[in-house]
């Protein structure tokens, strides 16, 4: 008696762990029947960046910073014509690197025929190798512009033999973009809003991306690729990691906020007269509905949206920080090439 009641012990126990295994493993099907309370602290207890500062560190943009930097542009469209450098366009991640790779195929430059022009296996040596590895893919490659999906140089930038592209993003919506598509088929309401979507977006920026990527993945991932840092990997030293970006930022002829992309790709057309066919209709970048998601979540969770921004503090940084530069750089192509047509 007393072993099969051991063995009934024993098979309680093992029903009770395969229970709470099936209710982790199903977590987002669990959440959305919790109440608001459990919900408000759930939200609450997400991670914060401990070294977050009070205000965002800046480039000083004077008139020096503008010299050198219409400088540096006029030096690299010279160049580019003269077949020395190609446009290095560092694709950040649901930040519209797709919209720049179909307006590249659009321009009769040669760009890789892949999807989102992202050349792997074949930049694999200009990111991750050597300064020879570069010069020999340099040599060998016919294409004339370059997508870059993963993190940027680790090491010294090659200043001289590109010329540098990317884009940024107000880090709310890039993480509701990024849910939408590495957490397809989410169910819907009537308004084509995600249905517990506060929930689902707190669950997404908590685990990352699947369950096999480090704890808070996402997070700040625009200043981890500009940085060269790869991400899923938990950083401690943030200040020094966003000046490292402020550095890298000043080698860039366009930064694009990501709203901006139409315009942004009219001005590149006409500072380097390329014949680019701008699409009409809805911008790639906001086809799954990022935006309207953001709508609600401003109305009906504000406090999410604060957090997501607090927790992105650098993204936030460099968003606000690429909005300055795209004044200064519209306003040089402007001086350069004369009226723009958008």
């Amino acid at each position: 008696m007393h072993r099969v009641r051991l063995i009934c012990i024993g098979l309680g126990i093992c029903f009770l762990l395969v229970c709470l295994y099936r209710i982790w493993t199903d977590r987002r099907v669990f959440y959305s029947h919790i109440s608001p309370a459990a919900t408000k602290a759930f939200q609450s207890a997400q991670p914060r960046l401990s070294t977050e500062p009070q205000t965002c560190p800046t480039l000083h943009i004077d008139e020096d910073f503008v010299a050198a930097l219409r400088q540096r542009m006029v030096d690299g469209r010279n160049e580019f014509f003269g077949g020395k450098r190609r446009l290095y366009v560092q694709h950040q991640h649901k930040c519209g690197g797709s919209t720049l790779c179909r307006y590249f195929k659009a321009s009769g430059l040669r760009v890789p025929k892949v999807k989102n022009c992202n050349g792997d296996p074949w930049m694999w040596p200009l990111v991750h190798g050597s300064r020879k590895d570069l010069q020999t893919l340099y040599r060998s490659t016919s294409f004339e512009v370059l997508f870059n999906e993963r993190e940027f140089f680790s090491e010294d930038v090659p200043e001289d033999e590109f010329v540098y592209i990317t884009s940024a993003r107000d880090p709310v919506p890039r993480m509701i973009s990024s849910m939408l598509q590495d957490w397809q088929d989410l169910p819907l309401d009537s308004d084509g809003v995600v249905k517990n979507l506060s929930l689902t977006l707190a669950e997404f920026i908590d685990h990352g991306i699947d369950e096999n990527s480090a704890k808070d993945a996402p997070l700040n991932l625009q200043t981890l690729h500009l940085a060269g840092e790869k991400w899923g990997e938990q950083k401690e030293d943030w200040p020094n990691i966003y000046r490292l970006v402020l550095k890298r930022l000043k080698i860039f002829s366009f930064t694009i906020p990501t709203e901006s992309l139409s315009e942004g790709l009219a001005y590149i057309r006409a500072f380097f007269g390329l014949k680019i066919v701008m699409p009409k209709g809805r911008e790639h970048w906001n086809a799954r509905g990022a935006n309207e998601q953001l709508e609600f979540l401003e109305k009906h969770d504000p406090q999410l949206v604060r957090k997501i921004q607090r927790d992105n503090f650098y993204d936030n940084c460099l968003y606000r920080q690429v909005r300055e530069l795209w004044k200064v750089q519209k306003k040089i192509v402007e001086e350069e090439a004369g009226s723009v047509q958008v």
